[in-house]
């Protein structure tokens, strides 16, 4: 849950855990079709890699000492 993740990470940001679930999707689903369009599955998988990497990125919380 991202409003889960946001309380939890502290994070207070112009964006919205809506805007956030929003934005997964349409990256989701645009991978899909030009996974499909161009027949090439690896796009998809790149396109989620990327998208890992930036909600990683959005979550990162940075080591205590």
């Amino acid at each position: 849950d991202i409003a889960a993740a946001m309380k939890r990470y502290r994070i207070s940001a112009p964006w919205t855990a809506e805007s956030l679930a929003m934005h997964t999707q349409a990256v989701l689903q645009g991978a899909f079709v030009l996974a499909k369009a161009q027949g090439n599955a690896a796009i998809a998988a790149q396109s989620v890699d990327h998208l890992r990497r930036y909600v990683e990125l959005l979550f990162h919380s940075p080591k205590r000492q």
